[in-house]
């Protein structure tokens, strides 16, 4: 485990050790503010205050499980500094297609993928598409491989969305899939009653849909939203 997990925990309730590990990793910050907005960010402009709020939000609600401190601090810089631009332009909101909510279940992710790929003027869905994929990259495939690859018929989609949730309710399913980059095949499965068959076929929709609906993406969870739904049925 990288030593910025350990300090951004130990830098919640130590003001001194904060204001040091914000010192410390400078650096990444601007590096991370540069990079959402497409230019050079330095300490006098605003983005460096917006960023450096949110490294401090990063820290505040960060937990082991979430995996590495600094992806998820980059997604909350990248997100707060995508909501200054917004608000900077009065609020001007980038369209969804309303057609992706018409459609059930697992055809919503295969329509996402299609939009999201086709659709590079979504500015919001491509910054979160940037961050998505290097999460998944760890896995060994990225957002574009589950075009096809996702649950059609209602008993393969009905147990993908518990593995799904069991992940996201059972925190150390979700942290040893984070640590091993991989499925917790028997546990998931003995946890949630599915198939192993069913989640190791799907497994790129599974892990997809869990990272997705824990992390800062609130523009590709509503793709996924019907996961959550099905939880209560």
């Amino acid at each position: 485990m990288s030593q910025a997990n350990y300090l951004a925990r130990e830098s919640q309730n130590n003001p001194a050790r904060r204001e040091q590990f914000i010192d410390d990793y400078a650096a990444f910050i601007l590096s991370c503010a540069a990079k959402a907005v497409g230019r050079s960010v330095s300490k006098s402009d605003d983005e460096w205050s917006i960023a450096l709020s949110a490294f401090n939000e990063a820290i505040d609600c960060y937990d082991f499980v979430k995996g590495s401190f600094l992806s998820h601090a980059r997604l909350i810089i990248t997100r707060r500094l995508i909501d200054y631009r917004r608000a900077s332009k009065r609020n001007r909101e980038i369209p969804v297609p309303p057609e992706s909510f018409l459609r059930d279940g697992a055809g919503a992710v295969d329509y996402a993928v299609v939009y999201v790929e086709d659709d590079q003027s979504d500015q919001t869905l491509r910054e979160e598409l940037l961050f998505a994929n290097q999460v998944l990259k760890e896995y060994g495939f990225s957002f574009f491989d589950l075009a096809g690859h996702t649950p059609k018929k209602s008993q393969p989609r009905d147990e993908c969305s518990d593995a799904v949730n069991c992940l996201i309710d059972e925190a150390p399913l979700l942290k040893w899939m984070r640590e091993k980059r991989r499925l917790p095949l028997n546990r998931l499965a003995d946890a949630c009653g599915a198939r192993k068959k069913t989640l190791s076929f799907f497994r790129f929709f599974v892990i997809t849909g869990a990272e997705i609906l824990t992390r800062d993406f609130p523009s590709l969870k509503r793709y996924f939203s019907f996961i959550r739904r099905e939880a209560k049925r």
